[in-house]
């Protein structure tokens, strides 16, 4: 119940959700952790590697391209898609 705690959940949420409920609640901000804590060290090693550099790339260089997220959206959907359809079937 503590790292429900932690995590956002409330005590009246911890006792209404079910087990894998809560587990998949706990999972998600375990990962959205993980992801800042990625993010927060990328940022880091972008700002001492350009900080070395005397001419800096183009900004537009540095971000994805549209193709490029909508691949990436598609394919978040369709693992959600996926993911869904095995929770369906678990229940």
């Amino acid at each position: 119940m503590e790292l429900a705690l932690e995590t956002g959940i409330s005590v009246q949420e911890f006792w209404q959700l079910t087990m894998k409920e809560t587990y998949m609640t706990i999972k998600a901000a375990v990962d959205r952790r993980e992801q800042a804590r990625k993010a927060r060290i990328e940022s880091a090693w972008y700002g001492a590697a350009f900080s070395r550099m005397k001419e800096l790339p183009k900004l537009s260089s540095l971000f994805s391209t549209q193709a490029e997220t909508e691949s990436r959206a598609k394919e978040s959907a369709k693992l959600f898609a996926e993911s869904q359809e095995r929770y369906d079937v678990i229940r």
